[in-house]
């Protein structure tokens, strides 16, 4: 499994999850690896710190909730953008790709 920080947490850097033969390799023959950098130590606690509050670790159950509001406004940009004539592929995702009518008979033409 692997992700980015870039969009979820509005940061740089991401993650793999595999085993260490597959991170060793990809460390060792990724291009990347020679010109990328490491997070900063501000954007790394960022990301701690949003994982933690995720989680409950805060001991608050704000995490809990603001998931719940981002389903929510998902949920209602979705079905506002249905009623204005979007075309909307996915399902329960938070990221939609989004086609009018137009785009589409623009596309056909082409």
């Amino acid at each position: 499994m692997m992700g980015t920080f870039t969009k979820s947490f509005g940061a740089a850097g991401g993650y793999i999850a595999a085993s260490q033969a597959v991170i060793d390799a990809l460390r060792t023959h990724s291009h990347s690896n020679g010109y990328a950098t490491s997070m900063s130590p501000p954007v790394v606690q960022q990301v701690l710190t949003s994982m933690r509050i995720i989680m409950g670790q805060d001991g608050t159950n704000d995490g809990t909730r603001r998931i719940k509001q981002l389903a929510e406004n998902a949920r209602y940009f979705r079905q506002g953008i249905k009623k204005l004539g979007f075309i909307v592929y996915g399902w329960r995702l938070n990221i939609l790709a989004l086609f009018s009518r137009a785009d589409i008979c623009c596309a056909c033409r082409q």
